[in-house]
């Protein structure tokens, strides 16, 4: 059912018209947003890029790349293979005494 507003023109306006349009309005815009965001950031990596090639600077110069972690041996193992670090939450596999799971430092538990 729609509701119609009299105008001063003696217009009928159907409301549900009037937010469908709006909706539509409101989608035009956030997509207009996001091109002209991704516009703004090429033109600033751009500029960055010529900016750091006049200076000579590389990326490796700027640091604060992610480290590669070091994987951490295993402390736990059961008789089926399933290891353990010993870091996190405990598995649901290790029940009972920890120490029954461990693994010796010259070898296996096993």
């Amino acid at each position: 059912m729609d509701v119609h507003i009299e105008g001063e023109d003696d217009k009928n306006l159907s409301i549900n018209e009037e937010a469908d349009a709006l909706l539509s309005e409101e989608r035009d815009f956030l997509a207009h947003a996001k091109l002209i965001a991704a516009r703004r950031k090429t033109l600033v990596v751009d500029s960055i890029k010529k900016y750091m090639t006049e200076h000579g600077v590389l990326v490796e110069d700027l640091g604060g790349a992610a480290k590669k972690t070091k994987k951490v041996a295993a402390k736990y193992r059961d008789s089926v293979g399933n290891e353990w670090t010993g870091r996190g939450r405990q598995p649901k596999w290790m029940m009972g005494d920890k120490s029954l799971y461990l693994i010796n430092k010259g070898g296996d538990n096993e």
